[in-house]
């Protein structure tokens, strides 16, 4: 189901990695955004941008993430 996201900055970054180490890279991006004393709103939409085929091993997957 499609829905629209609200206008805004947006902190981003590739993950290199299977799926179950995400929650690392979002924490890791949370962390960076501080350091530039920027802030994270936790209920803000997050969302992925998938770049690898399923034939992609784990290792290899990447994902974007907003």
């Amino acid at each position: 189901m499609p829905f629209e996201l609200p206008a805004g900055r947006v902190a981003t970054t590739i993950h290199i990695g299977p799926y179950e180490t995400l929650p690392e890279a979002y924490a890791t991006l949370a962390e960076e955004a501080k350091a530039l004393e920027e802030e994270i709103n936790p209920s803000s939409p997050t969302w992925e941008e998938y770049l690898s085929g399923p034939e992609t091993p784990p290792a290899q997957t990447q994902t974007v993430i907003y």
